[in-house]
């Protein structure tokens, strides 16, 4: 059977106000006993990150449940296959070759190879709608540091977002724009491949 989770977002702001509440149709009471979890720690996100945690809280004696909304951990490592059945593997791909990493990729029997700088060659992109390879235009540099001083020119109105995720309250609407409409709003588009990167 496979459990299914709300957000983590939508928990944060559901726990508090549900269970805190007697008459709250989900307080602890409403549920039978065997469906209630019981643990020192909750992990949110079963990325490597997430795992990583877990690990190394059960190393020390902890009970832990680590909550995901996949179906599989792993976080943004995953393998796409194209409509013709090729694949291209996405997400962080790469880890850093040190003693601390070689000894979680064997604890958890995930083979990995030694590889020569990133990836062994030039880049390439790919229309994940259709499979097919496409050719992206690169800005030179100096298209790319005049984006990326715009960009800061922008952040500079909101310092607390070098702190964390502290945003304005209420959130102005160019924070919540996909990052391409946000970087073509004030001419930043150049920055792209290389946040991309």
């Amino acid at each position: 059977m496979r459990a299914r989770f709300i957000s983590t977002t939508a928990l944060a702001a559901f726990l508090p106000a549900t269970f805190a509440s007697p008459t709250s149709p989900y307080s602890e009471a409403s549920f039978k006993p065997q469906d209630i979890i019981t643990r020192d720690v909750a992990v949110i996100g079963g990325g490597s990150s997430g795992i990583y945690s877990a690990i190394q809280l059960l190393d020390k004696g902890k009970s832990v449940v680590v909550v995901e909304k996949k179906d599989r951990v792993g976080g943004h490592t995953e393998t796409y296959i194209d409509p013709s059945g090729k694949t291209i593997d996405m997400g962080v791909i790469v880890f850093h070759n040190t003693t601390l990493v070689r000894d979680y990729f064997t604890r958890l029997r995930i083979p990995f190879i030694v590889a020569n700088g990133f990836g062994g060659g030039e880049p390439r992109s790919y229309d994940l709608r259709t499979g097919e390879a496409v050719t992206l235009n690169r800005p030179n540099q100096t298209a790319v540091g005049a984006a990326f001083a715009k960009y800061a020119q922008v952040f500079a109105k909101y310092p607390k977002l070098n702190e964390g995720l502290f945003l304005p309250d209420p959130v102005p609407d160019e924070l919540v724009l996909p990052l391409y409409d946000f970087l073509k709003k004030y001419g930043a588009e150049d920055a792209l491949p290389t946040m991309f990167q």
